[in-house]
């Protein structure tokens, strides 16, 4: 990566963030299926549907949502 100019650890993040932004979107349409659906989980259905997601995923909803929460805070400073 460095013969080419590039460096690995910022090549690495940009992938991480991309994959961030697409468990986002997953999050979004999952809580749009929800409403669409009527349904009304206990917790909210922001919660349930990163709860859904993380499982799809294989990562515990805590980490999806730390994933967010970090993505947003980085894309408010920019």
């Amino acid at each position: 990566m460095t013969e080419l100019g590039l460096s690995l650890q910022k090549w690495k993040s940009d992938i991480e963030e991309g994959r961030t932004l697409t468990l986002n979107v997953l999050v979004d349409q999952c809580k749009a299926r929800m409403r669409e659906n009527g349904e009304q989980p206990r917790g909210g259905i922001h919660d349930s549907a990163v709860a859904e997601i993380a499982a799809r995923q294989g990562m515990t909803a805590e980490a999806l949502k730390q994933r967010i929460t970090r993505l947003n805070k980085k894309r408010s400073r920019k």
